[in-house]
């Protein structure tokens, strides 16, 4: 907030000091009695410059020298910039409420209050200073840019611009993000929805066929669960089949070897009755032979 401001042979004013007490300031006066003089030289004091040419054309008609001066306080700080035209010389500076100096020259002392007041000249110019029949040519010029961000500073909005400005590229490097991994952003969501929404027709138009495939997959398991069954069932008849086998070729075999003995000893059976016989027809020779 500006406390006071003085004007010393600046242009239509000889000496004039102003103070101002909280709340809004209206000047009011005929064309020409120096209004826009008193705000000029506020922003000559802050940052050196004016909207009316050279800066001796702010001198007073028939005087040599000039001098502006404002006393400001901004978060509980005072401040006090002085600007001095005097010859060819200039000189600047920005004091503390100690007034000892911050800054010195033109530049450092426009730096030091763009830091302070957060606005550099153009934009405190638009603020403070519009000419008659200049305010739209002002909004509708690359200014209207800077009315934007004096706007936006003046009601506070100003953090709502940064984060619309990141999220905007927050936006596009998360649509190029999709793009590349995907080849679609959420600009095709409407599009992607439509496959989306096909996809889930078919879905529901294939889930009578899933259905009867997944009882033929049921009828199936249990006719294989059957033939299992049948399979282990054949096979353990079938060790029978097996081991009966064996059991009847060691028979057959017995048998063979019973039969091959009975063969063997009737043979031998055979020879003796044979011998018999034999002896038997010898004995009856001789009996006939002793009757005799």
């Amino acid at each position: 907030m500006i406390t006071s401001v003085k004007l010393h042979n600046f242009l239509s004013h000889k000496d004039t000091e102003l103070s101002f007490d909280n709340g809004v300031t209206v000047f009011i006066g005929e064309n020409g009695a120096g209004k826009s003089s008193i705000i000029e030289a506020i922003t000559f004091a802050l940052f050196g410059k004016t909207t009316r040419g050279a800066i001796e054309d702010v001198i007073r008609d028939g005087e040599t020298q000039a001098v502006t001066q404002i006393y400001f306080e901004v978060n509980g700080k005072k401040y006090q910039a002085i600007k001095k035209i005097h010859g060819s010389t200039s000189p600047q500076e920005l004091l503390d409420d100690n007034s000892l100096p911050i800054a010195k020259g033109k530049e450092k002392v426009s730096e030091e209050i763009k830091k302070i007041i957060g606005l550099d000249y153009d934009t405190l110019g638009i603020a403070s200073i519009v000419p008659q029949g200049q305010l739209t040519e002002i909004i509708q010029s690359d200014n209207g840019i800077k009315l934007r961000s004096l706007i936006d500073k003046v009601i506070g909005t100003g953090k709502y611009s940064a984060a619309e400005k990141g999220l905007g590229e927050g936006i596009t490097a998360f649509r190029e993000y999709l793009t590349e991994k995907y080849n679609n952003t959420d600009e095709d969501v409407e599009n992607v929805q439509m496959e989306i929404n096909h996809a889930e027709k078919i879905i529901a138009n294939s889930k009578p066929q899933k259905e009867k495939l997944e009882e033929m997959v049921e009828s199936f398991k249990e006719k294989i669960k059957k033939l299992q069954e049948k399979k282990e069932e054949l096979s353990v008849n079938y060790e029978k089949i097996i081991h009966l086998k064996d059991k009847e070729d060691n028979v057959w075999k017995s048998i063979k070897q019973e039969i091959s003995s009975l063969v063997t000893d009737n043979e031998e059976h055979s020879k003796i009755i044979q011998r018999c016989e034999e002896s038997f027809g010898v004995i009856k020779a001789k009996s006939k032979i002793e009757d005799y």
